[in-house]
């Protein structure tokens, strides 16, 4: 619930913050902020959360437990690499990851991509532009605490990937269409709730058929095939922006049907 808030009132500050000399709501924001007082902001709120965390969260073991029962922690810098290339020969595990790869590729497409849809063809100002990214991350919200339970009891996970990358994909087709039109502030919502539902499904479907003994490094898979998901998007969205804006958006369309249609013939080992 806490990361949800923060989904959505994040926005909403750093476009207050980001605007200078503009009336919101019922007071004007200094005329000093700019595109950079976000960033302070966010450096003093991590900066007090690490003090409180350091003076109120007490190490529960105390230092000979922590020395005797414990192995000793070392980095591993090629963990996230080594799970990559093991994402792609574990059985029965591949087209999993691959809807992993296609919703962050495209999540990442929306991030970047429908801003400037809404700075060049709408001259949307800052502080409207985090309002509308708080309205998609509250759909987004919304549809893992309404919308979740509600299909789970319905449609198998992994149909409910399948079906809601296809969502996705309808959701990105429209925006493309809308781009241009205020339209699109109510159909761009429409991505976070088939991405809302997307990650929860891969999650519980992971947590399903993996071995319980080895969860943890299941889901650590998923975490480096969605980091480089969205390292190699947001390198692809700049190159395809130099031919037209609304390529990439045409990209994460594609990536979204390839995704579904890899977990419509999806089965379960145990079936």
């Amino acid at each position: 619930a806490s990361f949800g808030l923060g989904y959505i009132f994040g926005p909403l500050i750093g476009g207050v913050l980001s605007a200078g000399g503009v009336q919101v709501v019922w007071f004007e924001t200094p005329a000093f902020f700019n595109a950079t007082t976000p960033f302070w902001f966010a450096t003093v709120l991590c900066t007090v959360n690490f003090i409180l965390l350091f003076i109120y969260l007490r190490e529960t073991s105390s230092s000979s437990q922590r020395h005797s029962n414990l192995p000793e922690v070392t980095i591993d810098w090629t963990a996230s690499v080594r799970n990559i290339i093991k994402a792609a020969y574990l059985p029965g595990f591949r087209r999993i990851y691959v809807s992993v790869f296609c919703v962050w590729a495209s999540i990442t497409v929306f991030i970047v991509t429908v801003p400037l849809f809404l700075i060049r063809y709408l001259n949307t100002p800052e502080v409207k532009l985090g309002s509308f990214f708080a309205i998609c991350a509250l759909a987004l919200v919304a549809s893992q605490a309404l919308l979740v339970p509600l299909l789970a009891k319905r449609i198998s996970d992994f149909k409910m990937v399948a079906y809601s990358l296809a969502g996705l994909a309808i959701a990105f087709g429209l925006v493309f269409l809308f781009r241009q039109s205020t339209i699109i502030w109510f159909v761009a919502p429409l991505i976070s709730i088939s991405a809302g539902l997307v990650a929860a499904n891969q999650m519980a479907l992971i947590s399903r058929v993996a071995p319980t003994e080895r969860t943890g490094e299941f889901f650590g898979i998923a975490a480096s095939v969605s980091a480089i998901a969205e390292a190699l998007m947001a390198l692809l969205i700049g190159y395809l922006s130099t031919f037209s804006i609304g390529a990439p958006v045409l990209l994460a369309i594609a990536i979204s049907l390839s995704g579904a249609a890899t977990m419509l013939r999806f089965r379960l080992l145990a079936n």
